[in-house]
């Protein structure tokens, strides 16, 4: 054998022996992740079964709620029954807005669409059969675990060829699990979770090691389209990436087939469900163009909760990194105007996460403190930090990111995209991709200045868990005052009322009325269809009059409720009710 011919077999020997090296770390690293993301899944359900049985986190999914239960009833049936039709037959005061400035339904054929039906429903719907409201939350949680490992995957590609890729796709799994809120998402009855790991399986077809696979990110991003009308933004806005990218006409146009196919089978799901291609939840959060663009950036990204600091300050702290990045300068002042001004924007989160709630309920106080500045700064400081020679897949993986933010800010509904949820939930599809790039930018030397905004992340993280089980303990108490209320009829001039108490729609008729005018013609109706008396429900302390039950909780007065018995007989007195105060609680 030659010199060369033995330098050959060396060299080859020693590829051979760094690929089942590079093999056996990876296999100890998808162990890792892979335990990981059953136990996050697990700790999902867990979290939601301590919740009492049959209550919710807010409107939105007791609106999802009530459409299941009447897939379960009859799979075909794509509108919601109203057992208060015998005395309300026009749909007057039916439980759900379907008008207004704020409706989450449409009124076609003298039925009643809610917005909130989804094919997530029907995929759920066997879940809901065999195990009842437990099984309502195995696709979110499942969903939430697989995200975690998806994203621990896509951050070793953007370490491939380096040594320490197994600590980058765990340090990213651990930023994406506990310094965002993926948990709170895992443990409630919402469609998020599986648009983030079909966001983050479609990311990482077009970034894996043995070549791309456009067709089957684009299918992915598809199925999630079928979920979340923004997907189809992640969908749009990876294509652009791919354009700049430079990528060949094949790569953009496999991926371009396998999107379309989601898009299609969205428009026709959405015709057959409720006879229009573009589904009642587009129709009632109609995107505008440019003309909330500004309401969004604060409300995304820039807001600053409960902290006393304008938005203004944060700009010119952001400015400063921005200058920092395009024009770096020595190197101490480099470094200085960067600490000065990452320290500057920690106090800011710092100061929200302290000063939370105010003095308002703490489900509304989220209304103001889920922008990305409050709940995720680590993830708004991330574009500037400039780290080492970008490859090409952290340039995709960013400029994907950019082009999602900039069409969701231009094609924003006009209907307020903040409401009662913890964080950012509109940029979620993309939390794989900014978790990688933390945990990146961890190893490359930015830890110290991460570290205070990951901690901000956890602390929120953990508060909102907190949050979340003591209003389902309210809710859950609001219910059994009124499913041990033996009156048939309940009236209402709180919106939410009897959609997040959906459980109870078999057991009781609910009529949304919007003050005494309304109350008194149905009482009226009552009375002509046999009844003696009904029961009114109002937030507490709105009638001065002494309840005849009340459920209360200083924590969440928007959500404390007074029941009034009322007598519907001819003479009967009826007291005042005024209208409620309507505060906006869910957006898209």
């Amino acid at each position: 054998m030659s010199s060369r011919e033995s330098a050959a077999w060396a060299r080859m020997s020693d590829r051979t022996d760094d690929d089942h090296r590079d093999s056996g770390l990876a296999g100890l690293r998808n162990a890792i992740l892979i335990t990981g993301g059953v136990t996050f899944a697990a700790l999902g359900i867990v979290l939601h079964e301590l919740g009492p049985v049959d209550t919710f986190w807010t409107f939105d999914n007791g609106g999802k709620a009530l459409v299941l239960a009447n897939l379960r009833e009859d799979v075909t049936r794509t509108w919601i029954s109203y057992p208060g039709r015998p005395i309300d037959p026009e749909l007057r005061y039916f439980p759900i807005p379907f008008a207004g400035d704020e409706p989450y339904a449409e009124l076609r054929d003298n039925r009643v669409i809610s917005s909130y039906l989804s094919p997530f429903l029907w995929i759920t719907l066997p879940f809901a059969v065999g195990l009842g409201f437990s099984g309502l939350v195995v696709l979110p949680a499942l969903s939430g675990g697989l995200a975690v490992v998806l994203t621990g995957l896509l951050a070793a590609r953007l370490r491939v060829f380096s040594p320490d890729s197994r600590a980058v796709a765990l340090g990213a799994a651990a930023v994406v699990a506990f310094a965002s809120p993926l948990l709170f998402y895992s443990s409630v009855f919402w469609e998020h979770t599986p648009v983030v790991a079909l966001a983050a399986g479609s990311a990482l077809m077009l970034v894996v090691r043995d070549g791309e696979r456009p067709l089957a990110a684009g299918l992915l991003l598809g199925a999630a389209s079928l979920l979340r009308e923004e997907a189809l933004l992640l969908l749009a806005a990876t294509g652009l990436a791919l354009l700049f990218g430079r990528r060949s006409p094949s790569v953009i146009l496999r991926f371009a087939g396998g999107g379309a196919v989601g898009v299609a089978a969205l428009a026709i799901v959405n015709r057959i469900t409720s006879g229009t291609w573009l589904g009642v939840h587009v129709s009632v959060n109609r995107p505008g163009f440019l003309g909330s663009a500004g309401d969004a950036a604060d409300g995304l990204l820039l807001g600053t909760g409960f902290s006393g600091v304008s938005v203004g300050w944060v700009i010119g702290l952001l400015g400063v990194l921005a200058v920092n990045r395009l024009w770096p300068g020595r190197l101490l002042f480099t470094t200085a105007r960067r600490v000065a001004a990452v320290a500057g924007l920690t106090a800011v989160s710092v100061a929200a996460v302290i000063r939370f709630p105010g003095s308002e309920d703490q489900a509304l106080a989220l209304i103001q403190s889920n922008s990305a500045l409050v709940f995720l700064p680590w993830a708004l400081v991330l574009p500037f930090f400039a780290g080492r020679p970008s490859d090409d897949r952290s340039v995709f993986l960013a400029t994907i990111v950019i082009a999602f933010v900039g069409l969701f800010l231009v094609f924003v509904p006009s209907r307020s995209i903040s409401g009662v949820h913890p964080g950012p939930r509109m940029l979620l599809p993309v939390l794989p991709i900014l978790a990688a790039f933390a945990a990146k930018r961890w190893r490359e030397g930015d830890g110290p200045l991460l570290l205070p905004l990951l901690l901000i992340g956890f602390a929120w993280n953990v508060r909102s868990l907190e949050i979340l089980h003591a209003k389902r303990q309210v809710m859950g108490n609001v219910a059994a005052a009124l499913a041990d209320d033996p009156r048939r009829v309940v009236v209402t001039n709180l919106f939410w009322l009897p959609t997040e108490l959906s459980p109870l729609w078999s057991e009781k008729q609910f009529h949304l009325v919007s003050g005494s005018e309304d109350l008194a013609r149905l009482a009226a109706r009552a009375a002509a269809s046999g009844e003696r008396e009904i029961t009114v429900a109002t937030v507490a302390g709105q009638v001065p009059r002494r309840p005849d039950r009340t459920v209360r909780d200083a924590r969440f007065p928007a959500f404390s409720v007074d029941l009034h018995v009322q007598r519907v007989a001819r003479k009967a007195p009826l007291f005042d009710l005024p209208a409620a105060p309507r505060r906006h609680q869910t957006g898209p």
